[in-house]
Order: structure tokens, then C-alpha cells, then sequence
């Protein structure tokens, strides 16, 4: 996830500006500036992000750099990585490194999946009911999960 650095009033979202503070490069999004996750969304307000990883910024072991703009990340983030080129799939042939999502869409990562497996897309499912995710260290044709409970008010 990309690092919430504050609250900044005259941050305007519209402009998408870069603001420049000492050594960050931080952007101006609407908060939250990334995917939530069901329940309900926080009040909007305008923040500054930096990204957490790229330009010299690697990120910790078990874990890849993926560019903004991928899996609804606004800024670079590292997601957790079981591998990080097809080159590192090697238990079985055939072995790619892929994005799976864990029990909701907010969740990426990156295992190994090889042929065989039940599935690599939503489509490889023949329920079109179900999607394809990552479980027990496998990928599964598995149902949609229900909402999230609302917190009480």
C-alpha cells in the first residue's frame, strides 16, 4: 500500500500535482487514494501519497514493486510475491509467475502457477458464477465471498 503521509488543505486531487517536500515526491490524491475493501468509505479529503517502492526504493523480501496503475494502486506499492519472472516457477513445467487475488479483488500477489492448475483467469472457470483466486496455496475456482459486515454506527 502506498504511504498516507498526511493531510495537505491546499492539495488539489483535479491538478493531480506532485509536491515536492525535502527528499519525498508525494502526489495529491482524494483520500482514501486506494481500492477500499467493502464497508463504508471514509470521508473524502485530499492527501499526499508517496510511493513505497521504485527509484532505489526496494521493497522487502517476499515482496515485488508493482507501477501505479495496476490492480487499482494509485502510486508504486509492493504487494506480497511467491516469485517474480516466470523463471522463478520451477516445482513444475510449465510454471509462470502471475497475479492471483486472495479472498476479495483488494489483495494481489504474485504466485506460481503451472499447467495443470484448476485455473490462472477468471474465465478458466467453467462456473462463470466463480472467479479464480488464490487458496491454500493454490489457485481455485471458488464463489464470490459475501460484503463485509457494516460497522455499527
Amino acid at each position: 500500500m502506498s504511504e498516507r503521509v498526511g493531510t495537505k488543505k491546499n492539495c488539489n486531487p483535479f491538478d493531480n500535482q506532485t509536491i515536492l517536500r525535502a527528499d519525498k515526491n508525494q502526489t495529491c490524491l482524494p483520500y482514501p487514494g486506494e481500492v477500499e475493501c467493502g464497508g463504508p468509505p471514509p470521508p473524502p479529503e485530499n492527501e499526499c501519497y508517496q510511493p513505497v517502492c521504485g527509484a532505489g526504493m526496494p521493497c522487502p523480501a517476499g515482496q515485488a514493486c508493482v507501477p501505479g496503475g495496476a490492480f487499482g494502486k494509485k502510486l508504486n506499492t509492493c504487494i506480497p510475491a511467491d516469485c517474480h519472472y516466470d523463471s522463478d516457477c520451477t516445482a513444475r513445467a510449465g510454471g509462470r509467475c502471475f497475479p492471483f487475488f486472495f479472498y476479495t479483488y483488494c489483495f494481489p500477489a504474485l504466485h506460481c502457477h503451472y499447467q495443470g492448475d484448476a485455473c490462472a483467469v477468471d474465465a478458466d472457470c467453467s462456473d462463470p458464477t466463480k472467479s479464480c483466486r488464490w487458496q491454500d496455496n493454490k489457485p481455485q475456482c471458488l464463489p464470490p465471498m459475501p460484503p463485509p459486515p457494516s460497522p455499527a454506527f
